[in-house]
């Protein structure tokens, strides 16, 4: 091989190599791109979703205390009712007249 024909082919093979890489760098920067625009939706994500679970959470909280609100008077009957089984002697059935006779 002559000196002109290996230059040709060193500058052809260096030619090559270099579309090669460039066209792997500009895939990168490509994909970096993708990946944080990804990121960024992720994260703008993440904060509404906290946020909507801290409202939930407000609501929660609410509905829950306007349910125990709702409930007092019935937990303090069931109280009622076990606490006369237990200490009074009396049959569960006869319960339901012994509170008819303290609301009278």
């Amino acid at each position: 091989m002559s000196t002109l024909s290996k230059t040709r082919q060193s500058r052809n093979n260096w030619s090559a190599k270099a579309i090669v890489h460039g066209a792997g760098l500009r895939d990168a920067k490509k994909a970096e791109k993708r990946h944080e625009a990804k990121i960024e939706r992720l994260e703008e994500a993440l904060f509404n979703s906290e946020s909507e679970k801290a409202s939930l959470k407000k609501e929660l909280e609410k509905v829950m205390a306007a349910i125990n609100a709702q409930q007092q008077p019935c937990v303090e009957i069931r109280v009622i009712c076990v606490l006369l089984v237990i200490d009074a002697v009396v049959f569960f059935r006869s319960i339901s007249r012994i509170l008819n006779s303290f609301k009278k």
